[in-house]
């Protein structure tokens, strides 16, 4: 069997509602970087979203963000209000 290289991932822009959503993806991001698995997400920094790739990031490993123009707009209000 090849190995996997990357695995893409679209979650939550909120953070939901309960802690374990945000345990859990951060348990994602520690398998993915210790199997050296790129993470491709929807490229929010916000919500899951945000937490799964800072957290990815934050352990040394890699992150493409794939966002629409049309959020990404959206996402920039979001961050600076």
């Amino acid at each position: 069997m090849d190995k996997i290289n990357s695995v893409t991932v679209y979650c939550g822009s909120s953070v939901g509602a309960s802690d374990i959503y945000q345990q859990q993806a951060i348990a994602l991001a520690s398998e993915l970087v210790n199997r050296k698995i790129t993470l491709v997400y929807g490229g929010g920094r916000v919500g899951i979203m945000g937490v799964l790739a800072n957290s990815v990031l934050e352990q040394g490993g890699r992150v493409v963000g794939v966002m629409p123009n049309l959020l990404v707009e959206r996402e920039r209000f979001l961050i600076l209000v």
